[in-house]
């Protein structure tokens, strides 16, 4: 006992903090939890399809079960989560939280044990966790976050694969990915290693759990989540137009050179086509360094963490949840044989990464606003410092100007009407209105339900319009040409068209926008 005692005392940090914040989530509000236990209870009722991912009529199923002061929106989840979570849905709502969240611990607890034997790491390093990773730690058992699960999953296949068990690490990788899509990342290990058997056999297992899915979910809600919802969410379309809070390369970028006429009116420049050909500029170069880094570096951690932070960087929802895979970082970081100093300024920049408040610093000016971005990428150029890489010496990388200049031959400017937003500081999930009495009352859900509100706005005469093929038309010509949801079209005095839509945001919350056709 007491031998067993002395190996395992040093995670008795981490086991009290996260059973304190797993007792301290009963009390909390569901949250993000609500997404997955309710994605699941209409699967197994039989009410789980493409509706779910439109956020009022989710958050309206739910209030008509009698739930109150929830606000949800299932996307960008997909269909495999519903059927994860189906069985935790028979349970009461707080209670199926509390055992996702014990469950969850063990497996962070598992799997911070798995690396610590594997990479022969001291001890401190599993008592300085809970401080290093306080609010992602914290944050994904009040808010019922299933990065435990996913970081498990992680673990499981990179130890499974510096074992030389490619199969297994295959397989659980492919789970990763069906749980979140950004572990799809780490398939580029095996490409640029020409790893293919592996390769298959991941495509395989994704396959195989995508039909076993199918027999539940049917195929149409599949075929929305990649055609609607998984392609807007790789355009940062999850939820409004400027989403500080992400601090995410992409939402920096749309701050720069993306224009509008209520919540970015003071960018760089604006040149969307500019935007464009940027991110496909960096993410061509993001993939051609990550050639040199996982075929030409010996070091397979290095290759992990890179890819690690690709995937951070790229993606357009950032999040602290998610934050948690820097764990691997931190494994790096400790076993660097560097100057002490360049080892202080990592766990520095690593710590105030994953736990400066966001709030703290959201209504500073423009790119203040973006400080745990502009930290992080501090921590990136730090990163690359230590591993002695030279652009010069990685000759494929001057593929990524040529890319671009080819992207600009394909990047056009939508066929669209200017369209002007109605509603300054709109509530993000606004999805009706009503014209009476030249006044337009607008309805939108928050955290306490459905309200309305209401502004004036003159008028003489209205028409109601109709969509055809998700477009407007009017005297037989068409209006609008994105490929976004619209709503309620109504032609105002023979001059202008209003409408709702969710051009440029997440699928589902739309905002009042008007044309004028005059």
């Amino acid at each position: 006992m007491k031998k067993w005692i002395g190996k395992t005392y040093y995670f008795l940090p981490l086991l009290v903090f996260c059973a304190y914040y797993t007792l301290k989530a009963i009390a909390f509000p569901i949250h993000d939890f609500a997404n997955y236990y309710f994605g699941g209870y209409f699967l197994t009722t039989g009410h789980f399809n493409a509706n779910i991912y439109f956020p009022h009529l989710f958050n309206i199923k739910i209030s008509d079960l009698g739930y109150t002061n929830i606000f949800v929106s299932y996307a960008p989840n997909t269909p495999f989560l519903a059927l994860l979570f189906s069985p935790l849905s028979t349970f009461q709502l707080s209670t199926a939280k509390l055992l996702f969240n014990i469950v969850s611990t063990l497996l962070l607890i598992v799997s911070v044990s798995k690396l610590k034997t594997y990479y022969n790491l001291k001890k401190y390093t599993v008592l300085f966790l809970p401080l290093l990773f306080y609010i992602p730690f914290k944050n994904n058992l009040l808010f019922g976050q299933v990065y435990f699960l996913v970081f498990y999953l992680i673990t499981e296949f990179w130890i499974a694969y510096n074992k030389n068990k490619l199969t297994k690490a295959a397989i659980f990788l492919s789970i990763a990915i069906l749980f979140k899509v950004s572990p799809i990342f780490f398939i580029f290990i095996f490409i640029y290693k020409k790893q293919f058997k592996p390769i298959l056999i991941c495509a395989i297992s994704c396959i195989a759990l995508l039909l076993f899915t199918i027999l539940f979910t049917g195929i149409d809600v599949w075929v929305f989540w990649l055609m609607e919802v998984f392609s807007r969410a790789s355009n940062g379309e999850i939820a409004g137009l400027f989403v500080d809070n992400y601090q995410s390369f992409y939402m920096f970028l749309k701050r720069l050179f993306i224009f509008d006429l209520l919540e970015n009116t003071s960018p760089l420049f604006n040149a969307p086509i500019l935007f464009k050909t940027i991110l496909i500029t960096v993410k061509a170069a993001c993939f051609l360094v990550g050639f040199y880094f996982t075929k030409k570096h010996n070091n397979n951690l290095l290759s992990l963490i890179y890819w690690v932070l690709v995937s951070l960087f790229l993606s357009p929802y950032g999040s602290t949840y998610s934050l948690i895979v820097l764990i691997f970082v931190s494994i790096y970081v400790i076993q660097l044989k560097v100057n002490i100093n360049y080892r202080l300024a990592f766990l520095v920049l690593l710590f105030v990464i994953n736990n400066l408040p966001t709030h703290y610093f959201l209504n500073y000016e423009f790119p203040f606003s973006y400080l745990r971005f502009l930290f992080f990428i501090a921590f990136i150029i730090l990163f690359f410092f230590t591993t002695n890489y030279k652009i010069g010496k990685n000759k494929i990388i001057v593929l990524a100007p040529v890319l671009a200049i080819i992207s600009i031959l394909f990047l056009n400017e939508e066929k669209e009407n200017k369209t002007i937003t109605m509603v300054e500081n709109c509530p993000i999930l606004m999805y009706d209105y009503t014209l009476k009495n030249n006044t337009l009352e607008y309805t939108y859900w928050n955290q306490n339900g459905e309200k309305k509100e209401a502004f004036p706005y003159d008028f003489t005469i209205t028409k109601n319009l109709k969509l055809l093929d998700n477009q407007i038309y009017y005297n037989k010509k068409q209006i609008t040409f994105s490929n976004t949801n619209k709503l309620n079209p109504v032609l105002i005095d023979d001059e202008k068209i209003i409408f709702l839509s969710d051009e440029q945001r997440g699928i589902g919350f739309y905002t009042l926008k008007e044309i004028n056709i005059k």
